[in-house]
């Protein structure tokens, strides 16, 4: 049997987080279809095999049942390894500094601790001196942890700290490649957010800000249009119909289709501005 922990980098006792996050690393050593790892037709061929063989490792360690299975016939050859006396977790907790405590974000994401992770970082946020994750981590790791974070805030309807952090995410992504062919698991996100989630919690100036934003996300036509439409109801609801208008015109031009916005309702409001 083949060990799918060797495979995918990561312990036994690895948390999801944690094999979700090596998978991403390296499915992006590994895909064909990335030009730096175009190669000979033989050594392509290594690589989709070896991609394969990464993929199932994934699958199985994702799959509690099948995880199970494969856990019960190693453990009849093998025992982990047995901790050394120190606490690292412990010697976090006990720290004040920011970088210590997100390093103790990090640190409970991927040991099956994401209540905890999830409080930290809003208790972060919430102090007088706004938090920022980017500002203690490289580039690579606050993309990737940060990714890892705001799908914790989104499971548990914390919206808009979700979206602050894809926000950063996405624009660097979109200054130099990182996420690559996983980009589009980031975006699906930042859409499920924006689209369904912004509005019933927050109020139309903070929801503003977030529709501003995702419109240079680069997403298709028809979700860039419904952004405008959106921005414009906002602008209505504040009282600036000129404003309004100019979204309603601006979703009109990238979708002439969309619905909830029709020449009457232009018209009514270009008449009481």
């Amino acid at each position: 049997m083949e060990n799918y922990y060797r495979i995918l980098g990561v312990r036994p006792s690895a948390s999801i987080v944690e094999i979700k996050h090596s998978f991403r690393k390296k499915a992006k050593l590994l895909h064909p279809d990335i030009p730096s790892n175009a190669a000979s037709s033989a050594d392509r061929k290594n690589r989709e095999k070896e991609m394969q063989l990464l993929i199932t490792a994934y699958e199985v360690l994702i799959n509690p049942k099948l995880r199970a299975e494969l856990d019960t016939f190693y453990a009849r050859f093998q025992k982990e390894t047995v901790d050394s006396g120190f606490d690292y977790r412990l010697w976090l907790v006990g720290q004040t500094d920011l970088e210590s405590r997100t390093q103790l974000i990090v640190f409970d994401l991927f040991h099956n601790l994401e209540e905890e992770a999830v409080a930290e970082y809003l208790r972060l946020r919430a102090a007088p001196k706004s938090f920022w994750l980017s500002l203690y981590m490289d580039r690579e790791d606050f993309m990737d942890f940060g990714f890892i974070l705001a799908e914790e805030l989104y499971f548990r309807d914390h919206h808009y700290e979700a979206f602050v952090i894809l926000e950063e995410i996405i624009y660097e992504e979109l200054k130099k490649n990182y996420f690559k062919h996983f980009f589009p698991e980031v975006l699906k996100l930042a859409k499920t957010l924006i689209i369904g989630k912004i509005i019933p919690a927050l109020g139309d100036d903070i929801a503003l800000e977030c529709y501003e934003a995702a419109v240079d996300f680069g997403f298709e036509s028809s979700i860039t249009a419904e952004l405008y439409k959106k921005m414009g109801e906002c602008h209505l609801r504040i009282g600036d119909k000129e404003l309004a208008i100019h979204c309603f015109r601006q979703a009109l031009a990238l979708n002439p289709r969309i619905r909830g916005i029709s020449s009457t309702k232009m018209h009514t409001i270009l008449e009481n501005i």
